[in-house]
């Protein structure tokens, strides 16, 4: 928003100028505000933390990582990919709520509550404010008119095929679950010459991607992922052939108030992803020894145990739907 004037008619053209004030009906001048605001504004990405949560952070391990890489800049990543030795400081973590539970985790970042506490906090290396609140904004279900019905439902192994036009009823998929496990798989293919493609699914059901079980997508496709149930995705189990975590966004649709929902990576799960769901209970059980999500995480309360490691990509600061606005600058001209 840029130039919002509280009494447009004293300006002509820009200029301040002369105007008679309007009068109530005894002739006296009526109250009058008399200001001109500009306030330069930047929109903010959905996946702006490596963390945001309504409620309770809970990072129960002081073997649990989250720090920061840049997958467009060779200093701060190699070959697009997160690199330790390069490990930046903005693994930032916010809860709308009071709590965040550090658990003497090793956070790369900044960490903020509302009007809130953090304990175990011995290894963070950024500052701690309690002035943070940021409402996310709930998702609704896909309203498409038309969509590719050749895939209804995935139990067994399955391709769907991504395009090459944004937004196309060949690109839109609408399924009533996803249930892969037995070495079964939900392949996401795109161009054989990994040219840029898209896929857009909704899932009405649940996720779950188990034991051998796996989700693949290809190079080149950018899969966008709405799902209405709860997901529960172990060990390997969704394979993002691209590395960036810009390329699978994982959106949950907000459930009713009443309704517990959940999503759980489970064992050593890696996984290269975004994941806003402000509606779920998001848990990161790291029960083996390298577990590791490439991305962000969005959720109404997130947990982390066991050994797992959050690298949030900062180019996912620009990625995803619209969160919020910022205001970078603002001016008052009252005369």
């Amino acid at each position: 928003m840029r130039r919002l004037s509280l009494r447009f008619e004293r300006f002509t053209n820009g200029l301040l100028a002369a105007r008679p004030l309007p009068t109530d009906a005894n002739g006296n001048p009526k109250p009058q505000v008399s200001r001109r605001i500009e306030a330069v504004v930047r929109p903010v990405s959905a996946f702006d933390e490596a963390i945001l949560s309504v409620g309770v952070v809970d990072l129960t391990n002081q073997n649990i990582v989250v720090d920061s890489y840049d997958s467009s800049d060779p200093t701060k990543s190699t070959n697009g990919l997160y690199d330790a030795a390069k490990r930046q400081e903005n693994g930032d973590i916010a809860t709308d709520g009071q709590l965040i539970e550090a658990g003497n985790a090793h956070i790369f970042g900044d960490v903020a509550t509302n009007a809130g506490t953090v304990s175990g906090a011995a290894n963070i290396s950024g500052v701690e404010r309690t002035d943070f609140y940021q409402e996310p904004i709930p998702v609704g279900a896909p309203v498409w008119v038309n969509w590719n019905t050749s895939v209804s439902t995935v139990t067994n192994s399955t391709t769907i095929t991504a395009s090459g036009t944004k937004g196309t009823i060949a690109s839109r998929y609408v399924l009533s679950e996803v249930s892969l496990g037995g070495g079964k798989t939900l392949t996401i293919a795109g161009n054989p010459d990994g040219s840029q493609t898209y896929v857009e699914i909704y899932v009405t059901g649940d996720i779950s991607v188990a034991g051998t079980g796996q989700m693949i997508i290809q190079p080149g496709v950018t899969a966008t992922i709405y799902f209405a149930g709860n997901v529960d995705i172990s060990g390997n189990g969704v394979l993002n052939s691209n590395n960036q975590p810009g390329d699978l966004l994982l959106y949950g649709i907000q459930p009713p108030s009443s309704t517990p929902m959940h999503v759980n990576f489970g064992g050593n799960t890696q996984i290269t992803a975004s994941i806003y769901a402000p509606g779920h209970d998001v848990t990161v059980n790291g029960g083996g020894t390298n577990g590791h999500v490439y991305g962000s995480i969005v959720g109404k309360t997130v947990t982390m145990t066991g050994v797992s490691n959050l690298h949030y990509d900062e180019q996912l600061g620009s990625r995803g739907m619209i969160n919020n606005y910022k205001i970078v600058s603002w001016f008052e001209d009252n005369r």
